[in-house]
């Protein structure tokens, strides 16, 4: 056979195949007979980015094959490589056995290794794990020139530094028209109204003019900006009341302390989405930092939690010798729960496994939103917000007119002899109207049936009267 020949027949078996697969239905239930009846099987991982299939056989099992799977004492596992690849792997956490311990020496061997027990462990990095609060400091509401300050900055994508107080918009706008009106826009959704010609005023001026009227807390605007920066920015579950509580136990920073750190990270945006919490706190530590440079305030760290009573009395015990003494009953309770876990079907990880498979998704959609944002803008997602109000709705029921219409329309259709027969479809109007009648209908048309029967009297006597004459 030619090669051409052979070319031509592959083809043409290709588009055959092609067209049977997509015209021949799934039978996605059969196969789930087959699975899960025929074969048994109890044992299912579906490789893929989601957890789509698995998710539908999961739903399966449940209404279908729950009661079989408890008569025939059988337990099946529906796993995704996305999500449990530990489980798929067999990667399970090695269990630590525990150390014989001497026959009559526990109790010496830990109280001598307690005074060693300190000076063994590494200090771990501030703020410690045992630290309290951070020392308060006293809390100033922000002023109405510090987020004109930082609107005009973080528009303009410059630092704090290089928007000086003595210059007007309209100067630092270098006469971009199109910039100064998105600020002077910006400015009406945070302040609700500006003083005349805000945009040659400078900055401090407008500033003191505006904080007369200023309430002291962050506007729509910049709360807007603020809540873009944490979701586009910090990594996922590290909200903003994550980032507020961090800079209160961090520094001892009350809320208007805490907009003043905000309004500045606004300005010292990192370039793109930290990776992990620690990268988070370590940014905001450095933007409480500039801060504090700026307000002229000193923050202090946490203190350790024991060097409040290092001088009272009392004993004080090594949290190592305490871990050692507790760690058979841990190991113990942690025996029997498990156990109690296996007999009643419950997977103790569950809880982990969907916090990991949020995180993921949480991940997903934040890299989607990331994009969107990269390539349309804010102004774009603003301008597509749905505008519906209810209290503008209407409704407007005429079904009282068009039943009228309707009955008119029949009425001259049997008038002038245009309906003949009457029909299914005539029936079915009639039960339209009769549907959609009510006494003033029935005023209405008697009207017009008495009307009618005049003039059909009028016009019987002026045509007899016409061929008489």
């Amino acid at each position: 056979m030619r090669p051409e020949v052979e070319q031509e027949l592959a083809h043409t078996l290709l588009v055959e195949l092609l067209a049977y697969q997509f015209a021949s239905p799934v039978r996605w239930i059969e196969t789930q007979d087959v699975i899960f009846e025929k074969n048994r099987t109890e044992r299912i991982v579906e490789i893929g980015p989601a957890d789509t299939l698995g998710g539908m056989a999961k739903r399966t099992l449940a209404s279908k094959y729950e009661a079989y799977d408890a008569a025939t004492s059988m337990e099946r596992q529906v796993l995704a490589y996305n999500k449990d690849l530990k489980e798929i792997y067999y990667d399970v956490d090695p269990v630590v056995d525990e150390p014989a311990r001497a026959a009559g020496g526990d109790a010496p061997a830990s109280s001598s290794s307690a005074p060693a027990a300190p000076a063994a462990a590494a200090p771990p990095p501030p703020p410690s794990a045992g630290a309290g609060p951070a020392a308060a400091v006293a809390d100033a509401p922000v002023q109405a020139v510090d987020i004109l300050r930082a609107l005009v900055a973080q528009k303009l994508k410059k630092g704090l530094a290089d928007i000086p107080l003595t210059k007007a918009i309209k100067d630092l706008v270098g006469g971009k028209s199109t910039l100064q009106n998105e600020i002077l826009g910006d400015l009406g959704k945070e302040f609700g109204s500006t003083p005349e010609k805000p945009e040659d005023t400078p900055l401090d001026e407008l500033g003191a003019s505006m904080q007369a009227t200023f309430n002291g807390q962050l506007g729509k605007q910049s709360s807007s900006l603020v809540a873009r920066l944490v979701s586009s920015k910090m990594p996922g579950g590290f909200n903003i009341t994550a980032v507020r509580k961090h800079l209160e136990t961090r520094f001892g920073l009350g809320s208007g302390r805490q907009d003043g750190v905000l309004l500045l990270a606004l300005t010292m945006e990192p370039a793109s989405r930290l990776g992990s919490e620690n990268d988070a706190k370590a940014y905001l530590d450095d933007v409480s930092a500039k801060y504090a440079a700026n307000a002229g305030i000193n923050l202090s760290s946490p203190a350790a939690g024991g060097d409040g009573g290092a001088g009272g009395a009392g004993m004080m015990m090594d949290p190592a010798a305490i871990d050692a003494l507790t760690k058979d009953q841990r190991a113990l309770f942690k025996q029997q729960l498990e156990l109690f876990a296996r007999y009643l079907k419950m997977d103790l990880r569950a809880g982990d496994k969907a916090f990991a498979g949020s995180q993921e998704s949480s991940k997903a959609l934040q890299a989607q939103l990331d994009l969107w944002n990269t390539e349309h803008g804010d102004f774009y997602a603003s301008g597509i917000e749905p505008s519906f109000n209810q209290k503008k709705a209407r409704v407007y029921d005429s079904s009282w007119n068009w039943a009228r219409q309707d009955a008119l329309s029949m009425y001259y259709d049997i008038i002038f002899g245009r309906l003949k027969a009457v029909d299914r479809e005539i029936v079915s109007q009639c039960i339209r109207i009769m549907n959609r009648s009510n006494p003033t209908l029935l005023d209405f048309m008697q009207y017009h049936i008495d009307n009618c029967l005049l003039s059909v009297a009028r016009l019987t006597s002026l045509r007899r009267n016409w061929v008489s004459s």
